[in-house]
């Protein structure tokens, strides 16, 4: 079969019997013989057949190796439906069988030929198999299924191999390649994550399983998980070293007098003489920088750093989503805020102006109101309708283009805003076509629900930038590098500390609370 020299060694067969991916990296993989088909390719190595590749057999001379890891051959199985054992060979191992084809077999049924490759470069992690640790080829990834039999292929005691993560619509990555500081998605989206804003950097670095031979950071939600992504420190160890991981790698530092029992307050060496504040998850799973703490992000294991900050510091239950009800539309008088204030019917218009297919009726309050308490949906819809005393609305004047928001939406439908330009709906929950999106500053598009509400949801703080319901902790505001920690506004000048310097409570704007508390008194003056 003739092949064009750039399909040669692409990890895909664009020949007959895969020769394009025989010789690679100065590996051979078949055999190459005397006769009229001159070359055999790994699947039909060692079968029952002689003479068809080879006139003198060649294709069967290491057959008879009683040394070696054996396998069922997996096209005589297939074929004669005969289990004829067969040791796996240095050049059957790792062979490219290509999943997408009806006859491009791999060499043994149950894919022991696709682990412990002779070629690194074909390694795409290792894993516990039948319990020991062993190499698995980059072929048989994130639930490979073989057309010929719609079988999913699983290698790992664990399956870690099908650890895949569906990061948009276009793309799947592998957890092992999340927050690895290489864009394996077009959107960057796999190094955006939340899990991805806070990591052992500067504490711990470790191989991943399934992430390549570079020593990295791993997201600290993945210490003490439960799940090995990490090598193992030692080779006689089971557990990966993210999981056996010891204290030394999270020192402490200075007089700590909290409670044995309940610490979740500790502090960290930062440097030779430096100690830094943090958040301990409980169990020793990782911690929280103060300045990621209450961020509306859970970052520990348990997720339990929000639900402590709901406690010991008043955080506000929030309404984000509007009711929806199919007759009535989104009825937004029904929080509690708005029950005595007189409503209408009206038609919400967004930036995109009239959008055909598309009629968002709401119940709105009548009068304008104050919008500071009022979150997501709720403030977005009223505010832009102009209906706030004091507030603006965030969305921006642009209309949202048909192919805004790469990756996300594969439903969309294609529609014109304005009789002019061409933009996108997607069908809601409640059966109607809706456009109710916010795109980003880095492309990515979140819903209503997500803005301004006191949450980095687009992961650049775009959602939050022009919201006028909230108010900034002074530690935070306009550092570089730092993420704004906000505050809804019924948390200032309530006699709770909200924000780590005070400034919620210790400000000029809550004078008289400090004057008539004194717990208040002894802490700002």
């Amino acid at each position: 079969m003739i092949y064009n020299n750039e399909d040669q060694c692409d990890d895909k067969c664009d020949s007959y019997k895969c020769e394009d991916e025989s010789v690679c990296e100065g590996y051979t993989y078949g055999v190459y013989c005397a006769g009229r088909n001159n070359y055999a390719p790994v699947s039909f190595v060692c079968d029952i057949i002689m003479g068809y590749y080879c006139d003198n057999g060649e294709d069967k001379k290491d057959c008879k190796n009683t040394t070696l890891p054996t396998c069922i051959h997996y096209a005589m199985k297939l074929n004669d439906e005969e289990d004829i054992t067969v040791p796996i060979l240095n050049y059957t191992r790792c062979s490219v069988f290509d999943i997408r084809y009806w006859d491009k077999y791999p060499y043994c049924y149950g894919y022991l030929d696709q682990t412990n490759c002779t070629d690194v470069n074909r390694v795409g992690g290792s894993c516990l198999i039948n319990g020991f640790m062993s190499s698995v080829s980059k072929y048989v990834f994130c639930g490979s299924e073989f057309k010929l039999t719609n079988e999913k292929i699983s290698l790992c005691d664990d399956n870690l191999e099908n650890d895949c993560r569906s990061i948009s619509a276009n793309c799947v990555v592998h957890k092992h390649k999340l927050c690895d500081g290489v864009s394996d998605c077009e959107d960057n989206s796999d190094e955006t994550l939340d899990i991805c804003q806070l990591t052992t950097k500067g504490y711990f670095n470790c191989t991943r399983k399934f992430g390549g031979d570079r020593n990295m950071e791993i997201p600290i939600k993945w210490i003490r998980d439960k799940e090995s992504d990490c090598l193992p420190v030692y080779a006689h160890h089971m557990i990966g070293e993210d999981e056996y991981i010891h204290s030394q790698f999270w020192k402490n530092c200075g007089n700590n007098n909290q409670s044995p029992v309940f610490d979740f307050a500790k502090r960290i060496a930062v440097g030779e003489k430096t100690c830094q504040n943090v958040f301990y998850c409980p169990l020793f799973t990782g911690y929280v920088e103060f300045d990621f703490l209450c961020d509306g992000v859970n970052s520990c294991e348990a997720e339990v750093e929000n639900e402590v900050c709901r406690i010991s510091r008043d955080f506000p239950s929030i309404n984000t989503s509007a009711v929806n009800e199919r007759c009535a539309g989104r009825d937004l008088c029904k929080l509690s805020d708005l029950k005595n204030v007189p409503c209408r019917t009206r038609e919400f218009r967004g930036p995109a102006g009239s959008v055909f297919g598309v009629k968002i009726m709401l119940n709105v309050p009548s009068l304008k109101i104050n919008c500071n308490n009022l979150f997501g949906e709720y403030y977005v819809f009223i505010s832009c309708m102009g209906l706030c005393q004091n507030s603006t609305c965030p969305l921006q004047d642009t209309v949202l283009e048909h192919d805004s928001c790469p990756g996300q939406y594969p439903d969309r439908v294609k529609t014109l805003a304005n009789n002019n330009n061409l933009t996108f709906v997607t069908l809601s929950d409640h059966g109607e076509y809706e456009n109710t999106f916010f795109q980003c500053k880095n492309t990515k598009c979140i819903e209503y629900s997500q803005v301004c509400d006191l949450v980095d949801d687009c992961g650049d703080m775009s959602d939050e930038q022009n919201c006028t319901n909230h108010a900034v902790c002074e530690n935070t505001r306009n550092l570089t590098g730092v993420k704004e920690h906000w505050i809804a506004y019924s948390q200032k000048c309530d006699g709770i500390f909200d924000c780590f310097d005070l400034s919620d409570e210790c400000n000029l704007i809550c004078g008289k609370e400090i004057i008539m508390n004194m717990f208040l008194k002894l802490y700002c003056w």
